[in-house]
């Protein structure tokens, strides 16, 4: 894990790298319109940037509503995967929203990305659902993290994110 890591809000300045990232990172991609318009204008939403000397690497958005935070996104730069930057990014945002109130953490992932429910896995999520026809050709499990601490072995990097 790089600790020259910083975690900080997304700005304007940084949607060009996010919505490339995200182009690489999903079969359906939202657009840079899709984040400039959370960012500018959603009360419910925090995004976050991971950045290394400047560039951005990963990033995460999420809605809080009442107490749950919903993660909307979560993607990191295929170069830098598997290093704990996803891991940092959750845990900034339950930095964030706990003081908030946030009782949980909950989010859409397809069951066909094993890699992606793996680390979810790891960082204290549980399958408690499913939501059919999410996707375009498939159904998403619905992840649920009501423990909003993170494992000490995924502070510590020690696992695989997609």
């Amino acid at each position: 894990m790089d600790y020259n890591l910083v975690i900080k809000p997304m700005a304007e300045e940084h949607l060009v790298a996010v919505a490339a990232i995200e182009k690489n990172s999903f079969q359906e991609p939202w657009s840079l319109d899709s984040f400039q318009a959370e960012i500018e204008t959603n009360r419910l939403a925090i995004y976050l940037v991971a950045c290394l000397e400047k560039k951005v690497i990963g990033y995460i958005g999420a809605w809080i509503i009442i107490n749950e935070v919903h993660i909307t996104t979560l993607a990191v730069h295929s170069e830098r995967r598997r290093q704990g930057v996803a891991s940092r990014l959750i845990g900034a945002l339950m930095e964030i929203t706990g003081p908030r109130g946030a009782s949980c953490l909950t989010l859409e992932v397809r069951p066909s990305n094993s890699s992606a429910i793996s680390f979810y896995e790891k960082c204290g999520f549980q399958v408690l659902g499913c939501r059919k026809h999410y996707y375009v050709d498939e159904d998403a499990l619905i992840m649920t993290k009501t423990n909003l601490t993170l494992p000490e072995r995924v502070n510590k990097g020690e696992h695989h994110e997609e």
